[in-house]
């Protein structure tokens, strides 16, 4: 078994080919590259088994499916070069192993292929299936059909294709982006298949080897760039960064909670060389700076990587919430009176209208006025974070009754929301003050 850090390494390693798509690519009019496999378990034969796509020099992912089962008795070949499987490392949920085998004396002249961070948002026509068979057969495989659907737990799809296909098959984008894996046949209908997405193995891998409440090893920043955090507010400096962009271009912040589809970004040139966030409890994060013209979409080539731990409930000052969640109000900027009974089912348009409003009661007891900071996060059904950061004071004036409201649509990411559709099923807001969760909900979106 693979060390836990050596594991996050090379996990960290793959999260960095997210990348933005380049040109588009015309199925048909190059080849993509996948490794063969062989098993070497029938005596004097050689039997080919399936394809796995490479990710990193050395390591491949493919369907379990496709595996004889010990290592030793695992081949991988470029068509070049063939290597014995070293390590097979299966995953517990999603039908998947990702194989690792020595190139030092050997590269392979395969590259890792880039994972597409939003494979939600792809259209059927942008998508098409890489399929591979024993004869050395190389067909492209239209996407007739595609639905998002949790694959045993893990964010993925259901796809019908315009003819068959196996599992290990890469599903691409038309940027030559990994959007997913064939993972299962699918129990109804002709050529329809269970596949993970990108996303998806992102997260897995994130899930099962996180290290809460500390930094992760195996993280590498580049030199001059620091990572701080206390608690949930976390300060990232560049300050002692040597790099300068290359002409035409800026240097950007990015920050990614890697269970998202999109990036936060802030351009680093100029004056500014240091930024505070507040950051969710419980997710992960990678950071570093990125080179681009205009606002990035791709990962830092060299990144630190940190798990904000969960948090407390918060209890300071005999904090106690009286009521908390969504309500419907008329054009008033902010609610201040009592609300007894908040409102747990909407309606996509609902939402999009601008008079629901995230409501807070609470009490507590301070002799003076004290700041805090404040967070306010919303969670999709498909896992997707969303922050909004503020400020908090703790207020003797207040303290018997403090009720406040904010507009959903001054939260930053209604935008966002809306242009994805407001995905039927539940959303939880938590709000957290200093750090601490002061309050949770959950409310839901009809279909």
């Amino acid at each position: 078994m693979i060390r836990k850090a050596l594991a996050w390494l090379l996990l960290l390693t793959l999260l960095l080919s997210i990348a933005a798509a380049g040109g588009e690519t015309s199925p048909g009019t190059e080849k993509h590259d996948v490794y063969d496999i062989y098993d070497f378990s029938t005596g004097g034969t050689t039997l080919w088994r399936g394809a796995a796509i490479p990710l990193l020099p050395g390591m491949a992912v493919t369907s379990l499916a496709n595996l004889p089962g010990r290592a030793e008795d695992t081949g991988i070949s470029d068509g070049d070069g063939l290597w014995k499987a070293r390590t097979i490392w299966p995953l517990e949920r999603g039908g998947m192993a990702f194989l690792f085998w020595d190139e030092k004396e050997n590269p392979s002249s395969f590259s890792p292929w880039p994972v597409s961070d939003r494979t939600g948002a792809a259209r059927t026509k942008d998508l098409y299936v890489y399929h591979v068979n024993a004869t050395g057969d190389q067909m492209y495989r239209s996407v007739i059909a595609m639905s998002g659907a949790a694959w045993e737990g893990l964010d993925g799809m259901v796809v019908m294709l315009s003819g068959d296909a196996a599992p290990g098959d890469p599903i691409l984008t038309e940027g030559g982006e990994l959007a997913g894996m064939i993972t299962a046949e699918y129990a109804e209908g002709l050529n329809r298949y269970a596949a993970v997405s990108g996303q998806g193995i992102l997260n897995l891998l994130a899930q099962t080897y996180g290290n809460p409440g500390s930094t992760l090893p195996g993280s590498t920043p580049e030199e001059g760039f620091t990572v701080t955090a206390e608690g949930n507010r976390v300060t990232f400096d560049w300050s002692a960064v040597r790099r300068k962009a290359p002409e035409g271009m800026s240097l950007w912040l990015v920050v990614q909670d890697t269970g998202n589809d999109y990036l936060n970004y802030l351009q680093a040139d100029g004056d500014t060389t240091s930024c505070t966030m507040l950051l969710t409890p419980g997710r992960t994060y990678i950071s570093g700076l990125v080179a681009s013209e205009t606002a990035p979409a791709s990962m830092p080539e060299r990144f630190a990587v940190l798990q904000i731990p969960e948090a407390n409930r918060l209890t300071k000052h005999g904090f106690a919430p009286e009521v908390t969640g969504l309500v419907r109000v008329g054009d008033s900027d902010a609610v201040t009176e009592r609300i007894r009974e908040t409102v747990s089912e909407w309606t996509a348009e609902e939402l999009k209208n601008g008079k629901v409003h995230f409501y807070s009661w609470s009490a507590y007891q301070v002799t003076e006025k004290e700041e805090d900071t404040l967070l306010i996060t919303l969670t999709t059904p498909e896992g997707i974070n969303y922050r909004y950061a503020s400020g908090w004071v703790y207020d003797p004036s207040y303290m018997a009754e403090d009720i406040w409201s904010i507009p959903l649509s001054g939260m930053g990411f209604m935008r966002d929301l809306e242009k994805k559709g407001f995905s039927a099923g539940e959303y939880r807001m938590t709000y957290y003050v200093g750090g601490e969760e002061a309050d949770s909900f959950v409310f839901s979106v009809a279909e």
